[in-house]
Formats: structure tokens, sequence, C-alpha cells
């Protein structure tokens, strides 16, 4: 696997960011699967990393209505199933790299909040975005879909972090867990 060294985020946050990746194994035949992430969350980077600090200040909230949805997954749960797809040949196809809980940008944000003792009252509005970024990438954030791990659960790929509430409680502190 990768070395003690290796800051697995980066690693995947560079490989997720084709949103679309196929890997290739090589046993007795050729399988090809591909993999399609969700809003990956870890503490090392990525979304929680710009979110930290205003949510951590009590100004964070949800991204525009807050009502699209999110699909999401937890750093450690893309690690695991890239371990599940590689070591069980039954996975094939697309796998779909998102927790089993579908929820919306609010219950997120409302989520995060807890998880660091803060509230999540300051929407930031559509405007706002379209300011700060592009209207088209404003769009994908504030329109969703509901995305289910299908592949994963009928394949028995068991999740780390299967709700939002754990998934934040694990990644809300301050400093890093050594």
């Amino acid at each position: 696997m990768l070395g003690k060294n290796c800051n697995i985020f980066i690693f995947f946050n560079q490989i997720l960011q084709l949103r679309c990746l196929r890997s290739y194994v090589i046993p007795d035949q050729l399988f090809i699967r591909n993999y399609l992430a969700g809003v990956v969350l870890g503490r090392s980077g990525g979304m929680i990393q710009q979110l930290f600090l205003p949510f951590y200040f009590g100004v964070g909230g949800p991204v525009g209505s807050g009502k699209q949805s999110m699909p999401w997954i937890h750093l450690q749960d893309v690690v695991g199933l890239f371990e599940h797809a590689l070591h069980n040949s039954s996975v094939t196809g697309v796998m779909n790299g998102v927790a089993p809980q579908i929820i919306t940008n609010a219950q997120f944000a409302k989520a995060f909040a807890a998880a660091l003792w803060r509230p999540a009252f300051m929407p930031l509005p559509t405007l706002i975005l379209n300011l700060m970024f592009s209207e088209e990438r404003a769009k994908i954030m504030t329109e969703g879909q509901k995305v289910r791990p299908d592949k994963a659960i009928s394949t028995n790929y068991k999740f780390k972090y299967p709700d939002i509430e754990s998934a934040c409680a694990e990644f809300a502190h301050l400093f890093a867990k050594k």
C-alpha cells in the first residue's frame, strides 16, 4: 500500500479531481472499474479545510438554499472502497463513491456545526457564489443530485462512516489528531 509519509488526502484528491477514475487490475482477466466520487470529506484538505474556520468562528452555514442534495463520502471510505474493489472480483462496472446516508447541504452544515459546538445560521447566498466562482460552478454547488452507493452495498462493503454525524465528529477538531 502507500508509505507512512504519503499524504493520502492529497493523493486521492488529485485522482478524484478527474471525477471518474478507471482502475485496471489484471488477475486472470481484465476488470475495469469506474469510480464516481461525491464530495470527499476529511480534515487534511478539500472542502473541510476551506469551511473549518468560518464554521469554527460561528459564521458557517448552508450553501444557497441548503435544500440541494449533497452526495458525500469520508476520505477513509474512499480508501476502503478502492481496496474493496481491488480485492473483490464481483465489483465491476461503475461504483458510486458516496456514503449510504443521503443528506442536504443544510443537514451537512448543521452536523458540522454541531460537531464543532457552533451554530450554522449564516447561509452563503447564490449571488455571492456567482461572484466568487463562475456561474456554472455556482450552479453545481447549489443544485445537488441524490446518489446511492448501490454497488458498494450489494458487494458487502462496510462503511466506516455511514452517517454525516460520525464523519463530522472525526474531523471536527482544531488541530490534527496524531
